[in-house]
Formats: C-alpha cells, structure tokens, sequence
C-alpha cells in the first residue's frame, strides 16, 4: 500500500487557526468496486485503521454520498488525540471520493 499526504495550509492570520487541506493517495491491489466500498464507509474506518480512535456522521450526505460530514478522533504518538471534520465535496464513482 502507498501512502502519500499532501497538506496545504492557507496564510496565519493573527487570532485564527491555520487551516489545513490534506488529499492522500493509496494503492491497495483488491478489486476497485470492494476498495470503493470500503473507503466509502467512514463509520467502519476504525475497525481496520489503527490510528483512527472514532468516527461519527455528523450529517448524511445524498444517495452517492455527497455533502457527507463525519467527525474522527485520531491517535498520536502525543500525550492528546486530534479531531478533523470531514465533508464529502466531489464524488467520482469507482474514481475517487
């Protein structure tokens, strides 16, 4: 499996968060339509990503998934987790999500 991580982070502003843009690109050798649907099912992420603690939809989104939000608590190698917001802004069938 590749694993790639791009982040973006727009200019700080004084009394605001950075804020920050992650894409990340994958190869797993499995058939595309069973990636797809695991990939889609965020509510399963934790039971095969050990980083990731929990995941919770926040806001279901259309039929293919559009305008999903879900909210996951992440594990670190630091004495606290993390927590990102997820929303689902392009969708691209058996392509990429």
């Amino acid at each position: 499996m590749f694993f790639n991580v791009y982040k973006e982070c727009e200019p700080f502003t004084q009394n605001l968060m950075k804020q920050y843009q992650f894409e990340t690109h994958w190869t797993v050798e499995a058939p595309i339509e069973v990636v797809w649907t695991i990939i889609k099912d965020a509510e399963h992420w934790p039971q095969w990503w050990k980083a990731l603690k929990s995941v919770e939809i926040v806001e279901k989104g259309d039929s293919s998934g559009m305008g999903e939000r879900t909210r996951s608590v992440w594990r670190t190698a630091l004495p606290y987790t993390l927590q990102f917001d997820f929303e689902v802004s392009e969708v691209a069938y058996l392509q990429f999500i």
